[in-house]
């Protein structure tokens, strides 16, 4: 398989020294070394996610934690608010709907965001909530929630309630913080923000949300308990991805020494920067437009544009999704994404359209 240049919301390309920590990795997973990596590397997911306490790590996709969060911290007759406005925060609400039989859903059309006022107005009308899921920034969208007025929200109607939130298209990227704004669970993957390899979920738990997944039963692959516990032995609780981990550790060395918030203003420079390049070349943006690591674009030629990358320019921009392919475009800013990187694809462009 040829190598194709990457302008997509994820994975991303991967910094030089991202890919060289993860090229030569042998180490044995059950030696006391590797166990106070895992606890360096937990601790380092702390910091970049702003966490009470040191981060989960699991093998597999965001969606394998998304469900792991599922089904440890939901009970069957659990009452259950998902917030979705797109694919992946309808991949959310299939998710709830499988642990627990009480679900209520709130919803906006794809390109629009669900406002705190209909937030309101859904935990006014609830009884009892025990989970909110919902998706900081739907990739399939281009549009990010106001995550921290909607758990502030819920909090005044149902204090109890665990706030669960998939920031897969947030961590790294744009502003989150999970201790300060009272998320329970948040969970993202290792290949947007974090600028790794595919194949490894990430969740950050309050202590409240340790407690009810610590009385979870009937699980083991998806036991939050357990992966919790031989965290604090410093181990992993399955044969761990040691190439991805490596991988990892040098990402978050790469944050570190910038900054998270040096991280966040890079995005939002590169967004804006990025918008109005595509806004000259006849680009309109589609929705909200709110995320800061994907940007949604509707263009008169755009899937003409779209196929020409691929096939003469060797070049990859994400295809609109579900009811949206073929109608918008999708150009990945999250990770290693830079504007001088940007200007190969313009170019690549312009060649288009000039023919």
């Amino acid at each position: 398989m040829n190598n194709q240049l990457l302008f997509t919301p994820g994975p991303v390309p991967l910094p030089p020294e991202v890919l060289a920590a993860g090229a030569n990795v042998e180490v044995y997973h059950q030696s006391d070394a590797f166990g106070g990596f895992v606890q360096e590397l937990s601790e380092q997911l702390q910091h970049v996610m702003l966490a009470s306490s040191p981060v989960l790590m699991m093998s597999g996709s965001a969606m394998t934690g998304i469900d792991a969060c599922a089904a440890s911290l939901q009970r069957e007759h659990d009452f259950v608010l998902v917030l979705h406005h797109g694919r992946f925060g309808e991949r959310v609400r299939d998710i709830a709907s499988l642990y627990s039989d009480n679900v209520t859903c709130v919803s906006a059309p794809w390109g629009e965001t669900i406002g705190v006022d209909a937030v309101e107005e859904a935990c006014a009308s609830l009884p009892r909530l025990d989970v909110v899921w919902c998706v900081h920034s739907e990739t399939s969208t281009g549009v990010s929630l106001d995550l921290a007025a909607i758990a502030s929200v819920v909090r005044r109607y149902h204090p109890e309630a665990l706030v669960c939130v998939d920031a897969v298209t947030s961590v790294a990227i744009q502003e989150l913080r999970t201790a300060e704004w009272g998320l329970d669970a948040v969970v993202t993957g290792i290949q947007k923000g974090l600028c790794c390899s595919p194949g490894i979920a990430v969740v950050a738990l309050s202590e409240r949300a340790r407690k009810k997944a610590g009385t979870s039963r009937g699980r083991y692959t998806l036991d939050l308990h357990r992966v919790d516990a031989n965290l604090q032995s410093h181990r992993m609780t399955w044969t761990p991805p040691t190439s991805l981990m490596a991988q990892l550790s040098a990402s978050l060395e790469l944050i570190r020494n910038r900054g998270l918030e040096a991280v966040w203003q890079h995005h939002e420079r590169l967004y804006r920067d990025v918008r109005a390049q595509a806004e000259e070349r006849g680009f309109s943006v589609w929705g909200a437009s709110t995320s800061r690591g994907v940007l949604v674009l509707a263009h008169p030629r755009g899937e003409h544009i779209r196929r020409e990358l691929e096939h003469s320019h060797n070049i990859i921009v994400a295809n609109g999704q579900d009811q949206m392919a073929g109608k918008v475009v999708r150009f990945g800013l999250c990770g290693s994404y830079s504007l001088e990187r940007y200007s190969i694809l313009f170019d690549a462009i312009d060649n288009i359209l000039s023919n």
